[in-house]
């Protein structure tokens, strides 16, 4: 998926690589990045690559100026219907690695809230290698997401079907880091 920024805040053209969900089993928090010193139940990482500097995702991987990341929030509901068509899909592709094809469509819209609302500052992936690469857009509104979706997510493998154990994908958050001297810049009034 290429998306291009109309206002060029980050960089002009750049292509979603990958996301990444993090959780942890308690559901009150997974804390790779807080607010306020508030944690929220779940955090979506969309992870994109600068096409206009570099030629691959991996050659941008370790690079200033080669990764965005928006960062969205997801709170607990009762029940969330908009994820349910990608959600459902999850049993399908319980090990690392797996792959299917979608037979339902599924707007994407719907992982990113509707709003203009973000913190942005120059951090880091937190994943391995945890590059100094990242542009960080993290969106002030959340998204939703039941308690049945999130165990959905906690029975995926973070091991590929032939190696038959291995953790589930829980507690892969990486620990809130420093500031480091960090500018955290916002496009809203903050009090």
């Amino acid at each position: 998926m290429d998306i291009n920024l109309a206002e060029g805040r980050c960089f002009t053209n750049i292509s979603l690589n990958n996301s990444t969900f993090t959780g942890e089993p308690a559901m009150d928090k997974a804390p790779s990045i807080l607010v306020n010193g508030k944690a929220y139940p779940a955090e979506l990482h969309l992870v994109h690559w600068n096409i206009d500097l570099f030629e691959s995702f991996e050659s941008a991987l370790t690079q200033e100026n080669g990764l965005a990341v928006i960062g969205v929030f997801l709170d607990i509901c009762d029940e969330c219907k908009e994820l349910t068509p990608i959600l459902d899909l999850l049993p399908r592709v319980q090990y690392k690695d797996e792959k299917y094809k979608m037979k339902s469509t599924f707007d994407p819209g719907f992982l990113v809230p509707s709003t203009t609302d973000y913190w942005t500052y120059s951090g880091s992936l937190t994943t391995p290698p945890c590059s100094e690469s990242v542009t960080w857009i993290v969106l002030k509104e959340t998204i939703s997401i039941s308690r049945k979706q999130m165990d959905l997510f906690r029975a995926l493998r973070g091991f590929p079907f032939w190696q038959k154990t291995g953790p589930n994908i829980v507690d892969n958050y990486r620990k809130v880091m420093p500031l480091n001297g960090r500018i955290v810049r916002s496009t809203f009034p903050v009090n």
